[in-house]
């Protein structure tokens, strides 16, 4: 969760921008950043995870913690729709519904030997179901956090309500052909620029092209 070695928190506290309250995750994986949510002030959230074991710490890390819930599902841009899901071998975080491709270069410990089918909804959608099962979330949330190895703006076009009234956007991204079809970098900065988001902090490794970015909309950017 860091960009030059600055978490998120940091960057927004030294560009006077209002701190998150409030986060929805997109592949949360183990709940690696449940913790440091938590002591910077987030006090609601939703964590999706479509993987068994991850969930399952990931739902370990979320108790005592009010409003913070942890569902088990898969993000895509639309409802109902099937995806085949490669899990990696590295605790499930390097695991995607897209193929690896150079990923298994760049990290040759890290296989892909087994994938499954998973059925996935929109953000939008699970959202509300979450809100349904927990009045004290909200419908919309200040942080938008996706780590979804290079599936970015297949989840994004299932949260449009999410970008439309969200505040800021925290996402790993790529421009490296790590895995097959990934979206690439221009291409999620055009995109969120019809949104109204600008990336105010990025950091990409140029040999294998991966990297972080963190958006805010512009009318926070005063």
């Amino acid at each position: 969760m860091k960009i030059l070695n600055q978490s998120l928190f940091s960057i927004l506290a030294q560009q006077a921008l209002g701190l998150p309250k409030t986060v929805l995750q997109v592949g949360a994986s183990a709940g690696q950043e449940i913790d440091e949510f938590w002591s910077e002030g987030i006090r609601a959230g939703i964590f999706l995870e479509p993987l068994d074991i991850p969930f399952e710490i990931l739902t370990q890390r979320c108790e005592g913690k009010p409003n913070f819930l942890p569902l088990q599902a898969l993000a895509l841009s639309k409802d109902n729709t099937e995806a085949d899901f490669f899990i990696a071998s590295n605790g499930g975080q390097s695991s995607s519904i897209l193929e690896p491709n150079k990923h298994l270069n760049y990290y040759p410990q890290v296989s892909f030997k087994d994938s499954i089918k998973i059925k996935g909804y929109q953000v939008d959608t699970l959202t509300k179901i979450a809100k349904q099962s927990n009045r004290g979330l909200p419908s919309v949330y200040d942080l938008f956090f996706l780590d979804v190895q290079g599936a970015e703006l297949e989840v994004m076009k299932g949260a449009s309500n999410q970008l439309l009234h969200g505040r800021y956007i925290y996402s790993e991204v790529c421009d490296g052909d790590g895995y097959k079809g990934d979206v690439r970098l221009t291409d999620l900065l055009i995109f969120l620029r019809s949104f109204g988001y600008k990336a105010i902090a990025l950091e990409l490794d140029s040999e294998k092209g991966y990297g972080n970015c963190l958006w805010s909309r512009e009318h926070d950017l005063s």
